[in-house]
């Protein structure tokens, strides 16, 4: 995992240039399954990557869901399943 490319300018640059240089392994970034923005921001700097992945996640706490997303532990499952 090269990053978190939504995360700042840095980790934007850092990641997209690992993906551009760097041969051999997969290169990952990750990408929030809450904020579909993250997906295209992380496309934008894996697309030069001989093997791009994305590594995606939905923080499931219930204080996280209930504070947070404000969402059940059913919705939460939801967005899982629909950013992949």
């Amino acid at each position: 995992e090269a990053g978190f490319p939504a995360a700042s300018e840095e980790q934007y640059e850092c990641v997209k240039r690992i993906a551009k240089e760097v041969q051999g392994p997969v290169i990952t970034a990750l990408a929030r399954a809450t904020n579909p923005k993250d997906f295209e921001i992380a496309w934008e700097v894996l697309k030069d990557a001989a093997q791009p992945r994305f590594h995606t996640f939905v923080p499931a706490s219930r204080q996280y869901r209930e504070h947070f997303l404000k969402k059940d532990a059913l919705q939460t499952r939801e967005l899982a399943v629909a950013a992949v």
